[in-house]
């Protein structure tokens, strides 16, 4: 960088004015600055404060937000639950399968609520600006929305839970 004040360790130049970001430094931003992120952008959402954490609604599929302090992250994830009937072997077959065809998203399968789980984080570290909170987790919600359409495929959803009824 070229910035004299970037380089003189004055983080705050390496933001511009009205980027609509968490300002810079070693500090994560808190969940009332996501919720404002979200705010800005117009995104729906529950905050779900008793477990410091945000419900987003306006996606392809439903997700959580929250603050991550030890790892200085934002985490996303989400879930949809498997049918009963499903193969212990299949369904951790296609999970991972899911994990090597969508590297952006971690899945899980929870065998105790027979659950596919889904999870994503973003470095806070630093900062985080809203253009990257959106878009990673609209991108999320998508990959997440696929991967149901490819388990279902798999017979591992019941056709009356078809996850192309999701909004």
């Amino acid at each position: 960088m070229t910035n004299a004040t970037a380089m003189s360790g004055d983080s705050d130049g390496l933001e511009t004015k009205n980027q609509n970001c968490v300002p810079m430094g070693p500090r994560i931003p808190t969940i009332e600055e996501i919720a404002g992120m979200l705010d800005e952008a117009g995104i729906d959402y529950t905050p779900l404060p008793d477990e410091e954490r945000l419900y987003v609604t306006a996606f392809s599929f439903n997700i959580w937000i929250r603050v991550h302090a030890k790892s200085a992250g934002v985490i996303l994830n989400t879930n949809w639950d498997l049918c009963a009937e499903a193969d212990e072997l299949e369904v951790l077959q296609t999970v991972n399968q899911l994990n090597c065809t969508f590297t952006q998203v971690q899945f899980a399968w929870d065998d105790e609520n027979n659950r596919l789980n889904g999870h994503a984080w973003i470095s806070a570290r630093g900062g985080l600006s809203r253009a990257v909170l959106i878009r990673t987790a609209m991108r999320f919600a998508d990959i997440f929305k696929e991967a149901l359409d490819l388990t279902h495929s798999a017979g591992l959803i019941k056709d009356d839970d078809e996850p192309a009824a999701i909004h």
